[in-house]
């Protein structure tokens, strides 16, 4: 599973990608674009479709029909969020808060958050206690260039 997690204009997320119960490979689960900040958990396949979904022009939801398998979360230059559960049946929805998180770990980085924690102390803190997050935590920023910022994860 992955942790994506938003605050204060940053989304952060681990690179950890498993299979089963084994580690497959690290990859990039988030990205920035004109339209703003975009994350992905779930089956690497359609996260990746997701976020290649993220940069097409037309940017039509019917695309998206059929990857049942992933969640993801867009944070408009605004700041305002969007998140998206195909799994239960798809559906665009307009987030709440100044933070939100999704995927595995989410209920821990919920509780950072709470303790006043940024975006990368709650990745931190998923990896730290969910054995399938790890890898590196990566970070992008809403105002950024879309340069990610990479930070050890210990277990």
């Amino acid at each position: 599973m992955t942790i994506i997690a938003y605050r204060d204009g940053i989304m952060a997320a681990d690179t950890m990608s498993t299979s089963q119960e084994l580690i497959s490979c690290q990859c990039t689960k988030i990205k920035k674009n004109d339209m703003g900040l975009w994350g992905a958990a779930g089956n690497r396949s359609q996260c990746t479709k997701f976020l290649a979904w993220a940069d097409a022009p037309s940017r039509d939801e019917w695309e998206l029909m059929g990857l049942d398998d992933f969640v993801g979360l867009h944070i408009d230059n605004d700041g305002s969020m969007l998140y998206l559960d195909e799994g239960s049946g798809g559906f665009f929805s307009e987030g709440y808060g100044d933070f939100y998180a999704i995927g595995g770990g989410c209920e821990i980085a919920h509780g950072v958050f709470h303790m006043g924690g940024s975006a990368v102390d709650a990745v931190k803190a998923a990896a730290k206690h969910m054995a399938s997050i790890g890898g590196t935590c990566e970070s992008l920023s809403l105002d950024g260039d879309g340069t990610i910022e990479r930070f050890k994860l210990e277990k």
